[in-house]
């Protein structure tokens, strides 16, 4: 595989998938390679990956000083994706939403009690 802002190759093993088949839901581009990668190169299985936050704006100076725009940054983390989900064999489905703008700030309320209407739980 290649890294898609440095060009540079990894090498890693071919597995072939096998058992029942397993959709995993991440938040954003590369959350599964960083967090669970390992277990499907020991174990592979028939995987499909769902990304919820697709479009974004967020990368470090260094990136957004050659990818301008959330047209360009979003391309990278695709392929930076598309890339690290190689080795696993997994289908992908990208969501499209996008993700927080910073300046970060804590959820609004209003928002999460429309989501979960009895936020927050008594006791918590």
């Amino acid at each position: 595989m290649i890294a898609p802002y440095g060009d540079h190759p990894y090498l890693i093993e071919e597995r072939t998938p096998s058992g029942r088949p397993v959709a995993v839901i991440e938040p954003h581009h590369d959350d599964l390679a960083l967090s669970a990668s390992g277990l499907f190169l020991t174990e592979p299985r028939p995987l499909t990956v769902i990304t919820v936050f697709t479009r974004s704006r967020s990368a470090h100076r260094s990136v957004r000083a050659v990818h301008h725009g959330q047209a360009a940054i979003s391309a990278l983390r695709a392929e930076e994706s598309r890339q690290a989900l190689l080795p696993l064999h997994a289908g992908r489905q990208m969501l499209g939403h996008h993700d927080a703008t910073a300046p970060y700030g804590p959820y609004n309320p209003a928002q999460l009690s429309a989501v979960w209407p009895s936020w927050p739980r008594p006791g918590w």
